[in-house]
């Protein structure tokens, strides 16, 4: 091989490692919440699915609720027990139960740009909480990064991307905290 066939070569595996770099979406399946407040189950089981376990969101709401009429139920009022929200640090607990093996952790506030490219570029999506302005909040799977926009799966809206910048902080939401793998 030639000097220029050479300088061309490495030329253009140095710009593919750069292009793997600053993208990557993971394929998680899109699971729209079955109940008005399971976003946080339905958030759950895409990350258990897209590692291989798949888990019906009333079986999740039953394991973390400690009931057992979850699943058949499709007329569940507002505040009806088993339609209730959660926060991570109770959910963490109940990934590691379905998961045996692989460890769940909720961690306070949000991560940088480049640790959530770590955790996409690592094969680890995970859950992140929105608190809204107004009071309450929501989860979302973070599926995926390119430049400087995240890539999510959201249980009631579906998928969508937002700029980094707007998915920590936003008019009527911040970043609260997120639920990642070790």
């Amino acid at each position: 091989m030639n000097l220029k066939n050479k300088l061309s070569t490495a030329l253009l595996l140095a710009l593919s490692a750069v292009g793997t770099a600053s993208a990557g979406v993971l394929n998680v399946p899109l699971h729209m919440q079955e109940h008005s407040n399971w976003c946080w189950a339905a958030s759950a089981t895409m990350i258990l699915q897209y590692h291989g376990r798949p888990l019906a969101q009333c079986t999740f709401v039953n394991k973390a609720f400690n009931i057992n009429y979850a699943c058949g139920n499709s007329t569940f009022y507002w505040n009806s027990p088993a339609n209730q929200g959660n926060w991570n640090y109770y959910v963490d607990d109940h990934m590691n139960y379905y998961w045996g093996g692989m460890r769940f952790y909720q961690q306070n506030g949000y991560l940088s740009q480049a640790d959530l490219q770590y955790r996409i570029n690592a094969n680890k999506p995970f859950i992140m909480s929105w608190r809204w302005s107004n009071g309450g909040g929501h989860d979302v799977v973070v599926k995926g990064y390119s430049g400087s926009y995240v890539y999510f799966n959201d249980p009631w809206d579906g998928s969508y991307t937002r700029t980094y910048a707007s998915t920590v902080s936003a008019p009527d939401r911040h970043w609260e905290d997120v639920l990642v793998q070790y």
